[in-house]
């Protein structure tokens, strides 16, 4: 059979989706191949899934929290690209991407359930029909460039969504589209801003900025100036960043945006956090949960009383902190957030690192740290080697400490987070400092200085 539509999955956690995808698209009059039900008890899966690549159109990716565990994804999505497939990536919306507070991937295709799934890929599959109607070829579809960065964004692949966001905005700018080279000017701000690179973020956002209030598109101003306020939040000027998450909020207020309201209400929260104004920051925080209960938004619940366990135990209530932790673990066990799971392990290590409970810490950071092996997250597991690294540093096991410093030191390089990397040094120095090995300390402190 001759399948014009190709559909890669991970088994266990996108099963479901993609066949109900597939049902959608057959009443859609499109011939998708599924590998699962696509192939007969006998057939060469290989063979088979090759030939479906060969022959389709349109590859289709949908991307849950263990795609990036996937081998026959990962090999699937690459050979897709070498043929020139129309690429369509497909995000879970309960997954996140990155360690940033961006708001970022504009033409994301996300969904919440199989039906949006399904309703999503067609209108975009609509889209791509009109343009090759157009006669507009791959090398010159500035869409096609866009869907590919988004592809490897939400792989984590930073450096590669970059040259394909950069590919993209060129054509954009051909064309005097301002709206979308303002939206590859977002997110080319967003990858930037997940390699740590926070002076590009706000040269790429402050473009978006620009372009957003001359086309008069509210949203989009308002993303330019939470991305603003991210990125200097990132660089330390804390003051800078509130001024800028108060005109997003200011925007989110005007348009009747609640959830965007909330977010600005967290990332205000964070801000004055960073600035040590810790009962401000709860102010904040509060202000947040209530929208989210009022919404429904369980995710941004979660999160809500992640930050405020944060604040409490910057103000050195640990239990509170830990009470508060718990709850939004809870809430993301309940909506299968395997990411947010992990996060809050992390936050329950820390907590009980600062009470003392070293054992116990330990224990929830290797909790963290078995989910993002587990989800593909590299960014998270190397916080996690640093996580265990000042643990074991507590402990006085300072070479336990050097041993995960090193792991995380590995993933910062392999993913070009120097940001990072400084800071991860910089530890290490002080680690090497309590070896008592000056010259361990120094070396460290120099790779440090290097990348300032």
């Amino acid at each position: 059979m001759d399948y014009d539509t190709f559909i890669s999955y991970e088994t266990s956690t996108g099963r479901s989706y993609a066949q109900h995808l597939k049902e959608a698209l057959e009443k859609d009059n499109y011939k998708p191949f599924l590998a699962d039900l696509s192939i007969n008890k006998g057939e060469s899966w290989e063979k088979e899934i090759n030939s479906a690549l060969v022959n389709c159109k349109y590859f289709i990716v949908v991307i849950t929290s263990l795609t990036l565990k996937s081998d026959w994804v990962i090999k699937e999505y690459e050979r897709a690209m070498k043929l020139n497939k129309r690429i369509i990536p497909c995000r879970y919306s309960k997954i996140s991407v990155g360690e940033t507070k961006m708001v970022s991937e504009l033409q994301q295709l996300e969904f919440s359930d199989k039906y949006e799934l399904a309703n999503e890929v067609i209108i975009e599959l609509n889209k791509i029909k009109k343009r090759e109607e157009k006669q507009i070829p791959i090398e010159k579809d500035a869409n096609e460039f866009l869907n590919r960065g988004l592809l490897f964004y939400n792989t984590s692949n930073f450096r590669k969504a970059i040259e394909e966001y950069e590919k993209a905005l060129e054509i954009f700018k051909e064309m005097g589209d301002k709206y979308w080279v303002s939206a590859c000017y977002t997110n080319l701000g967003a990858a930037y801003a997940n390699l740590g690179d926070f002076k590009k973020t706000i040269k790429y956002s402050a473009d978006s900025l620009k372009l957003f209030k001359e086309i008069g598109d509210k949203a989009g101003e308002s993303a330019g100036y939470t991305n603003l306020g991210a990125a200097y939040d990132g660089l330390g000027d804390f003051k800078k960043a509130i001024k800028y998450h108060e005109d997003s909020l200011k925007i989110n207020k005007e348009t009747g945006d609640k959830a965007g309201e909330s977010k600005c209400y967290g990332n205000l929260g964070e801000a004055y956090r960073n600035l040590g104004d810790f009962r401000k920051a709860i102010e904040f925080h509060e202000d947040s949960l209530k929208i989210n209960k009022e919404i429904g938004d369980k995710a941004g619940e979660s999160i809500c009383y992640a930050n405020l366990g944060v604040a409490y135990k910057n103000l050195g209530d640990f239990k509170k902190a830990i009470k508060l932790y718990k709850n939004s673990l809870e809430n993301f066990k309940e909506i299968g957030n395997k990411a947010g799971e992990s996060t809050c392990y992390t936050n329950l290590g820390e907590a009980y690192r600062n009470l003392g409970d070293f054992k116990k810490a330990i224990e929830f950071h290797e909790n963290s740290l078995e989910i993002f092996k587990e989800i593909g997250n590299k960014a998270g597991e190397s916080a996690c080697y640093i996580n265990l690294g000042a643990t074991y540093d507590g402990l006085g096991d300072f070479k336990k400490a050097v041993k995960f410093y090193l792991m995380a030191e590995k993933i910062f390089k392999e993913i070009g987070q120097k940001h990072y990397l400084k800071i991860l040094y910089k530890n290490m120095a002080i680690t090497y400092g309590k070896m008592n090995n000056p010259k361990k300390a120094r070396e460290y402190e120099r790779k440090a200085e290097e990348l300032s």
